[in-house]
């Protein structure tokens, strides 16, 4: 247990970084890839919902406070972990997910993969960039802002979900 809590220490911080230190200084289009995103997509099955908010919160706070953005990001990861749960139902089988196997593409495929985290992240996009612009008048810009980031961001995530390290499924998949 205190390993898996360690290791979930240690990709929470590597995303953060990442994210601020890299992806933060490229921009397309006026849009900024957010692959720090992957941390909460990837999360394992069996994490409590309240966990789940709380990491949310700390992602999305560490980012707001790295970026000197007003939380918007602190926003944008909540609603992403609230609707988790629910896309997980949305996309999953009848059966359920194995236990010990993560939300990930190497375990359950590419277009698996596309509808879960695909949909997450254009809700946490369309979260992040209402409360950028904060107005009705911007919808188109929120709107294309949502999609050109989710594109970027996914295209991103893909990639990195196709070179990353395999992991042997554990027996307990809970985090606590």
């Amino acid at each position: 247990m205190a390993s898996e809590l360690l290791k979930h220490t240690l990709l929470f911080w590597a995303w953060l970084l990442v994210q601020v230190l890299v992806l933060n200084n490229v921009a397309v289009g006026g849009v900024v890839p957010q692959i720090y995103l992957l941390y909460l997509l990837t999360l394992p099955f069996e994490t409590p919902k309240w966990l789940l908010l709380a990491l949310g919160f700390g992602l999305g706070l560490s980012i707001d406070l790295f970026t000197d953005s007003v939380g918007v990001h602190t926003s944008a990861c909540l609603w992403m972990a609230l609707a988790r749960p629910l896309v997980l139902d949305l996309v999953g089988s009848r059966e359920g997910y194995e236990t010990g196997t993560l939300p990930r593409m190497r375990d359950y495929g590419l277009v698996w993969f596309l509808r879960y985290a695909g949909t997450l992240t254009l809700v946490h996009h369309l979260v992040l960039y209402l409360f950028l612009e904060f107005s009705f008048a911007a919808l188109g810009k929120v709107l294309s802002n949502t999609l050109l980031g989710g594109f970027l961001s996914m295209s991103l995530m893909v990639v990195l979900q196709l070179f990353a390290p395999s992991v042997k499924p554990r027996k307990k998949g809970r985090l606590i």
